[in-house]
């Protein structure tokens, strides 16, 4: 999936950041460390299920139309969290989440 059809998933607001499921578990912490343990929790689930829906629809010998569907529709499920949460990636190591800092 390119960034603009990302963006274009996620209607309203936008997550302007690294691909969250490329980030390294590092970068990914700092970048939601300012958030609850709650919003932290559904965070995780939803990169750990973006993750492994993008692996089974690229890992096979052919990608059929219901994997790629299903890893697209995990992604823009997790992205849209993060621009409801307002999570920006952080600069220079300092963690940005908007109203939940």
């Amino acid at each position: 999936m390119s960034q603009i059809d990302r963006k274009k998933q996620v209607h309203s607001r936008s997550y302007d950041g690294p691909n969250p499921i490329r980030m390294s578990d590092r970068d990914w912490n700092i970048m939601i460390s300012a958030l609850s343990g709650e919003q932290k929790e559904v965070l995780n689930m939803l990169r750990q299920r973006a993750q492994c829906c993008t692996q089974m629809a690229v890992s096979g010998t052919r990608a059929t139309a219901v994997t790629l569907e299903v890893a697209e529709t995990a992604m823009e499920a997790l992205l849209q969290k993060l621009a409801e949460m307002e999570v920006s990636f952080p600069l220079n190591g300092f963690a940005l989440s908007g109203s939940y800092a």
